[in-house]
């Protein structure tokens, strides 16, 4: 009995409005800040730092006269603490019957929206298609991240791929692999960095480097990009060691269009920092790109790729096509018409996994038939007494 008691006044504590009060304050602080920060972060890591954590914790570079860090719970903190309160002012106030039915489904649609913007910050992945007429290809590259890859070179056309992906790409790290000779040391990391061929100016320095096509350039430190449409350029510095032997220190830099080459015991491999890619099984080849416009202007109406679709695994072989608000979805892909580039001969497109994008649709019709019904039931009681 006194446990019952005891859990009962734990959930008034949680279910109580004053929760919902501050919870709904410290959100309304989240987005204006958040909102500030896009200023000096950029859209995108704006959104990871406050909408896609925890926990926040950011100094304003630009505004000096701010002296303390912003220290705020993130959004999927908000999140969470609304989503229990609102479960608990489930379990506490509300006892089911037809007259209240309507309440509780709109409740649960909103239960739902929290659970899914969870669900699409943790498991939403983004990335771009970039095709041109009559190239095919079974990859998508992103532009957040970077991957270093070493390539061993076959005789024939097919070659061993090996991917480290950026999470462990920090100074300090060590990169090996079982069936790999070998051993990266990554000694520093930049961000963002700008290669050139010579010094252009005393912000540019020699790259330590003493192995491959570093040798001969210079990098420029970069802060990191804030505008729509720029990305980062990184650029690391590794140790390589083969058989216990130092090799030299490599550049990698995803400005570089080209590999660079090693051999060791007679087998040559190619090293490289480009944006990851993500492989499927299909492929798609691009027919044709259109860019139509209004007659008489360039103002654009219309954005379409006719691209044929290959998927071995399923037996597909067919023409598909994505225009403007007409996206192709397959195998849990959502393909946009992003843009275009090469003067209207190559398409770009935004390629999105969601595996929660239903979860707001289903939200939304949770809410609106909850309220639907208690509007109607309302409605009916009360024209029942005249």
């Amino acid at each position: 009995m006194k446990l019952a008691t005891s859990s009962r006044k734990v959930l008034k504590t949680l279910a109580s409005l004053k929760v919902t009060v501050v919870v709904l304050f410290i959100s309304f602080l989240l987005v204006f800040f958040g909102t500030l920060a896009q200023v000096e972060l950029g859209i995108s890591r704006a959104t990871i730092l406050f909408f896609r954590s925890w926990f926040v914790f950011w100094q304003p570079e630009s505004r000096p006269i701010w002296k303390l860090p912003i220290v705020l719970p993130g959004a999927w903190t908000i999140g969470l603490v609304l989503l229990v309160n609102l479960v608990s002012a489930f379990l506490v106030r509300f006892t089911f019957s037809l007259r209240k039915a309507g309440l509780l489904t709109s409740h649960m649609g909103i239960i739902i929206l929290l659970v899914g913007e969870l669900l699409t910050g943790i498991f939403q992945v983004e990335t771009y298609l970039k095709l041109d007429e009559g190239e095919t290809r079974n990859y998508t590259v992103s532009r957040d991240e970077a991957e270093l890859v070493i390539i061993e070179l076959g005789e024939d056309e097919w070659n061993t791929v090996y991917a480290f992906d950026n999470g462990v790409l920090s100074a300090g790290n060590t990169l090996t692999h079982p069936e790999l000779p070998i051993e990266l040391a990554v000694s520093q990391t930049f961000l963002n960095a700008s290669l050139a061929a010579s010094a252009e100016s005393r912000a540019w320095q020699p790259i330590d480097s003493n192995l491959g096509v570093g040798t001969n350039l210079f990098y420029r430190e970069l802060p990191q990009e804030t505008e729509m449409g720029s990305y980062d350029q990184p650029l690391i510095l590794v140790d390589l060691k083969a058989n216990g032997s130092n090799l030299g220190t490599m550049a990698l830099s995803t400005m570089l269009r080209s590999s660079q080459q090693i051999t060791v015991d007679g087998i040559a491999y190619a090293l490289a920092l480009r944006p990851r890619r993500y492989a499927y099984p299909f492929e798609f080849t691009l027919i044709d790109f259109r860019h139509d416009r209004y007659p008489g202007t360039n103002k654009p109406r219309n954005f379409s790729s006719q691209m044929r679709l290959v998927d071995a695994s399923r037996g597909e072989d067919r023409e598909v096509l994505v225009k403007m608000n007409e996206p192709l979805r397959y195998a849990g892909l959502t393909f946009y018409q992003h843009s275009f580039d090469n003067a209207d001969t190559t398409t770009i497109l935004q390629v999105v996994r969601n595996p929660a994008r239903w979860l707001p649709y289903v939200a939304c019709a949770f809410v609106f038939f909850g309220l639907l019904f208690d509007f109607s039931s309302r409605l009916y009681r009360h024209t029942s007494r005249e």
